[in-house]
């Protein structure tokens, strides 16, 4: 007790000291949220979803100010996930009996366990299993009964039985039921051990913005509430009665001046029933990982299924705890979205090992006002217009980009973009006045399609083999996935997809895209080949390939390829022309300081841009972003001039005939 009073003592003239030479600066702030505490001494409470929001990525800018103007030291104390601790089993034993099999587990944990998972190479079953825990080897106390344990051959799968109440045991014994299916093989455990007490969870207001169908997959564009918060996991609704399926967690990032989407979690959703008694189901998908925007993308992985019903999404989150010491009772409040402070550095960091015992206290945060002492910018204030200027000579190619308002803008690649452009999308610039305006490339994980019809090509040499010809409105297009479908009942084939080419010598040259296994029966619903190109497309046709055997040709129809859709984030206002130059085949990626505003143009509100027609610009002809005009004309007569001359000379040198 005396170290305590000692401690509390210390802690208390420290901050007294700090807040008598602490500055007025809360006019640097362009937000504040205001809040009240009720007694004197240090507090601790969590951060909401909209304080998280407002700050920036790592936070630097939040401060605390008292009614005066006075600003508080504080402890940002970040959110710990649950530590998962897990180990193989120390002997595993397999036996199989009469219509069941028998696996006895010895755990080799002497901490409190809380779930065994078992591992088997089997690709597709469902089974019933009865988990039951020992002491001795001996006497088996009864733990889990009737859970099922599955695996689909599209990837969902649980093969997990959790304790009702995390123990310790040195045995485990697990009976699986084989009455309806044959037994498969198990190779072996895991134990997990019971994770310790960590942050606790909140619960966070989930809005769907939008849901997209996009080849196989059910795409929902998600809104957290808040940027920068630590996400504990999402919750599927669904009104379907039985499903599995596989779920992705994505978000926007940078990585290397490109904006892609980066996965923050996977897993399984399902409700399965193994029998007329028994069923298992999961509808959440665990993230645990902080986020640096509020929008996310949650993506159900449907194969060849129907997509679900979906009824709505939630979620919890794991909060931030803000400790701080209250000099008084009274209104208090924290200010954010200062661009240009630096972190704050307080000493109370040194103690917080001792604040961070203090008790969670049941403070209410107000919502988010504008400081009226504060001279609002505008968006995106860090993101020059304008780069460096650019000769435009060496691009053949370019469309003039469409801009409604201004601010921020994301402009999606049409095909012929994607069909000319460089590797990397390198060589693309966009061009206003002869000026670079900087952009962010966006590598979506969104699927476009293009449909094409694949036309029989008659072998007569080989009767046995079907041959389809396609061909593609522009050459080199980035195509990723190839589907179609048959109305033929019956057939196992080999698809090989493949495109013609030329060698330096004028010879044919068969140069495979890809092969895939396509089997169809009639008691099973209607499977697509789903092919994935193993390498690009260098022209605009290609062939899908197959041999028949002895058995009729099959009939394919509702050909598509897929790619994947890529866009422009930049900032611009409508005035002069901007145009989007292409197919440079000598350029090199632009260097732009855009990584340093980055967050804020992926977080900010952004106008949908548009692409006018191509145009080709004859190279030489383009200076200071034009295509016309005396430059060019001068080009022109001053080659002219150098031809004439050539041609005069070359007339001098051959020999004069003789009559």
């Amino acid at each position: 007790m005396r170290t305590n009073s000692f401690f509390m003592s210390g802690l208390l003239a420290f901050l007294s000291v700090v807040q008598a030479v602490a500055a007025a600066v809360s006019s640097s702030w362009p937000y504040h949220q205001e809040f009240a505490v009720s007694q004197a001494g240090l507090i601790k409470f969590a951060l909401p979803p909209e304080s998280m929001d407002a700050l920036r990525p790592l936070q630097e800018d939040l401060r605390v100010f008292s009614t005066e103007g006075r600003e508080l030291p504080y402890l940002l104390v970040e959110p710990v996930p649950p530590a998962k601790v897990n180990q193989p089993a120390k002997s595993f034993q397999v036996q199989l009996e009469a219509a069941q099999t028998v696996i006895r587990i010895e755990t080799g944990s002497a901490d409190p366990i809380a779930a065994v998972s078992l591992d088997t190479p089997a690709e597709a079953f469902v089974k019933s299993a009865r988990l039951e825990g020992s002491a001795d080897g001996i006497n088996w106390q009864f733990l889990v009964g009737g859970k099922p344990i599955f695996r689909q051959r599209q990837g969902a799968s649980d093969l997990q039985l959790a304790l009702p109440i995390p123990g310790t045991w040195t045995f485990f014994r697990i009976t699986i039921d084989d009455q309806r299916t044959s037994p498969i093989p198990f190779t072996g455990a895991l134990i997990h051990r019971a994770s310790k007490a960590t942050h606790a969870i909140s619960p966070l207001n989930v809005k769907v913005l939008d849901r997209q169908e996009v080849g196989r997959e059910t795409r929902l564009s998600l809104d957290t509430g808040g940027a920068n918060l630590f996400l504990a996991q999402f919750a599927v609704h669904v009104a379907d009665p039985f499903f599995t399926r596989r779920a992705t967690v994505s978000e926007k990032a940078l990585e290397q001046n490109q904006i892609v989407e980066k996965p923050l979690a996977s897993g399984s959703i399902y409700m399965i029933v193994a029998d007329s008694q028994l069923s298992r189901s999961n509808l959440m998908v665990e993230v645990e990982r902080k986020t640096s925007t509020k929008l996310v993308t949650l993506t159900l992985h449907n194969f060849d299924q129907a997509p679900l019903k979906i009824e709505s999404v939630t979620g919890t989150f794991r909060p931030h705890y803000l400790i701080l010491f209250a000099p008084a009772p009274g209104a208090y409040y924290l200010a954010s979205g200062n661009r240009q402070t630096d972190a704050a550095k307080y000493d109370l960091s040194l103690l917080k090992t001792e604040v961070e015992k203090v008790p969670l206290a049941g403070v209410r945060i107000g919502p988010i006002t504008a400081n009226p002492s504060y001279r609002a910018s505008e968006v995106l204030p860090d993101l020059e217009p304008t780069g460096s200027r650019l000769d435009t000579s060496s691009w053949p190619y370019r469309k003039e980009v469409v801009i409604q308002s201004a601010g921020g803008q994301q402009l999606e690649l049409d095909l012929e973009v994607l069909s000319r452009a460089r590797d990397g999308f390198r060589d693309l610039r966009l061009v206003r006045d002869g000026m670079q305006i900087p952009f962010l490339i966006e590598n979506t994980s969104i699927q476009r399609s293009i449909s094409v019809q694949g036309l029989p090509v008659a072998i007569p040499k080989t009767p046995s083999l079907s041959r389809w010809v396609m061909d593609l409105p522009f050459p080199s297009l980035p195509v990723k996935r190839l589907t179609c479908s048959s109305p033929t009942a019956l057939f196992q084939r080999e698809m090989i997809l493949f495109e013609e080419t030329r060698t330096q010598h004028g010879e044919n040259l068969q140069r495979r895209l890809g092969t895939a296994s396509w089997i169809q029966k009639p008691d099973q619903i209607r499977k697509e080949l789903d092919m994935i190109l193993a390498t690009t497309l260098e022209s605009s046709r290609f062939f899908l390939e197959t041999n028949n055997g002895d058995n009729p040709p099959i009939v394919i129809e509702k050909v598509e390829v897929w790619y994947p859709a890529t866009r422009l984030s930049f900032k611009s206002a409508p005035g002069k022309p901007l145009f989007l130059y292409f197919g440079n085949p000598k350029a090199d990626f632009p260097k732009y300081d855009l990584s340093l505003v980055a967050d804020q143009l992926m977080r900010a509100d952004k106008q949908t841009a548009s692409l006018g027609p191509q145009q080709k610009v004859a190279a030489g002809w383009s200076f200071g972003g034009t295509s016309s005009g005396w430059p060019s004309i001068l080009f022109w007569a001053v080659l002219s001039l150098v031809v004439i001359g050539l041609l005069v000379i070359m007339s001098r040198l051959l020999p004069q005939s003789t009559k």
